[in-house]
């Protein structure tokens, strides 16, 4: 099988000879490439099929940005997708020195969440403007509008998600001991719940990346001039998105992990990461439709152009067909990609600091 992805830019000089990459022989077979004329092809490579063909000129267009970022500067050294993403993924399991306590390790994680935002939230800023169609701006005092209520729905749902996951494996039967279909539904209903806080959250944020305004001042602002229920706008896109992610994060990744560890001979952590990594791309792909429809409506609250879940549907599709539903969804690559590593390497800088 033969795949093309057609980037802006290449990430290094072309050459009119193929060049030959050899992958770690303890994370993948070889496998040959060719780069010519901006263009890539990648023959018989399972790695690209697997984490790339559906991303395509999307994501080598994230990438290609991420070039010009200090933190990323060794993807410019790269010439290979499935290259890329090893090498994300051999950075995110590297064993670390340090050993916190699992309460610690809560606190952790969430400072190293909060500093991976404060990293790739233009990233998130970008998204929700191309969804709705609105020019760019690169200028920080605009592109980081939001950014508190950002940080405080990453940390709100993902603590709504456990929690709530949790209670229905309790419910559904005895935690350690659940078959899949049980696991797969317990995390469809948490993140069924998760998504009613989230949508209030994302509302705000959205409202104030467009038009700006305060943390505390937005959701009264806009109850006073739109109602009370302008809160619930966009509930069911945000529910169900967030249900279908977890539900597809957790059947896939450890179906992947296991098949990771048997057909490719990797090892627990690594097939650990790679399994997430490639579910939180696949399960993005699939949701990204009702994050699209979602956006548009919490973005137009006066309904001018975008009005109901129907409505705003056949909207989009009138204006650009099926690829109008996956506006942004390069945006949200560069997402789960930077956040899979930027997370794992402020976990590693501050653990010696905080404990």
């Amino acid at each position: 099988m033969t795949i093309h992805f057609h980037a802006l830019a290449p990430l290094k000089a072309s050459s009119s000879e193929p060049q030959q990459v050899t992958m770690p022989n303890h994370l993948t077979p070889p496998c040959s490439h060719e780069f010519r004329d901006m263009e890539y092809t990648c023959a018989a490579c399972s790695n690209c099929a697997l984490f790339i063909k559906h991303l395509r000129a999307l994501q080598l267009r994230v990438l290609t940005t991420l070039c010009a970022v200090p933190q990323f500067q060794f993807i410019s050294q790269l010439h290979c997708p499935c290259e890329i993403i090893m090498k994300l993924m051999m950075a995110t399991t590297a064993k670390s020195p340090h050993t916190v306590k699992k309460k610690s390790s809560k606190t952790l994680s969430s400072s190293a969440g909060v500093m991976s935002k404060l990293c790739n939230y233009p990233l998130l800023s970008w998204k929700n403007t191309y969804q709705q169609g609105r020019p760019l701006s690169v200028n920080p005092s605009v592109v980081y509008r939001g950014l508190p209520m950002a940080c405080l729905n990453l940390g709100g749902t993902t603590a709504v998600q456990f929690g709530a996951t949790g209670f229905f494996q309790q419910t559904l039967g005895t935690p350690g001991a659940l078959t899949s279909s049980e696991e797969i539904s317990a995390a469809l209903l948490g993140g069924l719940v998760s998504g009613v806080p989230c949508s209030l959250w994302e509302l705000c944020m959205i409202q104030q990346q467009n038009t700006g305004g305060s943390l505390m001042g937005t959701p009264a602002n806009l109850v006073q001039k739109h109602g009370v229920s302008i809160l619930v706008r966009g509930l069911i896109t945000t529910c169900g998105r967030e249900s279908l992610f977890t539900m597809a994060m957790l059947g896939l990744t450890p179906v992947l992990k296991r098949e990771f560890e048997t057909s490719m001979g990797l090892d627990k952590n690594m097939a650990l990461a790679a399994s997430s990594l490639c579910s939180a791309f696949t399960a993005g792909f699939l949701t990204h439709p009702l994050d699209t429809i979602k956006t548009c409506m919490q973005g137009d609250l006066s309904q001018e152009k975008f009005t109901n879940i129907r409505g705003t549907k056949a909207m989009l599709m009138s204006e650009g067909g099926v690829k109008s539903m996956f506006r942004g969804f390069g945006f949200r690559v560069g997402l789960i990609t930077t956040s899979f590593f930027l997370v794992n390497h402020f976990k590693e800088m501050l653990a010696p600091v905080m404990f």
